[in-house]
């Protein structure tokens, strides 16, 4: 039991870093105009709880003790959240900074008369 419990770990963990390298893609692909920002936050957010829930698992499944053995030490175990948890929160920092800036380089100008009230007021 103790070996299934670390190579469910294993792939837990596995399955979060693919998770963060999707998204990473999904970041250079939205920055470089692959893809529109909000399909890419579309895209992200998915990804980005799928990743949460793989280190949730990852965390419960290399907790405690089997059989008098601890299943992982301690400290590799808080190593490798560690390194999840800030590569996470990396990609949702720059994520949202390149969003946000975006959203406001592209946001129209509120000054402006609309389409709509430029041609009827071509009429008038």
């Amino acid at each position: 039991m103790l070996a299934l419990r670390r190579t469910l770990a294993a792939l837990c963990y596995t399955a979060m870093l693919a998770a963060d390298a999707a998204s990473t893609y999904i970041i250079y692909d939205s920055v470089t105009g692959g893809i529109t920002y909000y399909y890419g936050m579309l895209l992200f957010i998915p990804i980005f709880i799928f990743s949460y829930w793989m280190s949730t698992f990852f965390s419960q499944l290399t907790y405690g003790r089997q059989n008098g053995r601890r299943i992982m030490p301690s400290w590799l175990r808080t190593m490798l959240n560690v390194i999840g948890s800030i590569a996470s929160l990396a990609l949702i920092a720059f994520w949202g900074y390149i969003y946000v800036t975006q959203s406001l380089y592209d946001a129209p100008n509120e000054n402006l008369l609309a389409p709509e009230a430029f041609k009827i007021s071509q009429y008038l």
